[in-house]
């Protein structure tokens, strides 16, 4: 009777256990499922035509999330769901936010901002 008592409580223990660690590790599986939009461009001098190297590129959405453009100026950024626009930056050119529209491709040209050159 003894033996039987203590068996059911094992088997008891062993079942809670066993759920516990199936949901546990059944929650990292749906992390992976956390949808992302993957965009990517080329950002150019809107006056000749070249690539500008260095040009941020920042989810408008989520400030934290950002790229700088290679050297041939080509940018990759990985957006969370719901992510709508762009942001992009260059130090002596006019900021721009494009919105996103579910586009996988978004080509850009920035104009120089001369008024801030002057300045200088």
């Amino acid at each position: 009777m003894n033996y039987q008592t203590d068996f059911s409580k094992f088997s008891m223990i062993r079942n809670h256990v066993s759920l516990t660690m199936i949901l546990f590790f059944s929650g990292f599986l749906f992390m992976g499922l956390h949808a992302q939009t993957t965009v990517s461009g080329t950002v150019t001098s809107a006056s000749d035509n070249m690539p500008l190297p260095g040009v941020s590129v920042i989810d408008a959405n989520n400030p934290t999330t950002g790229v700088q453009a290679d050297f041939d100026g080509n940018f990759t950024i990985t957006l969370d769901d719901g992510s709508t626009s762009l942001r992009f930056s260059y130090i002596g050119f006019k900021a721009v936010v494009v919105p996103v529209n579910n586009q996988s491709t978004i080509n850009v040209s920035l104009e120089e901002d001369v008024a801030n050159l002057d300045e200088v």
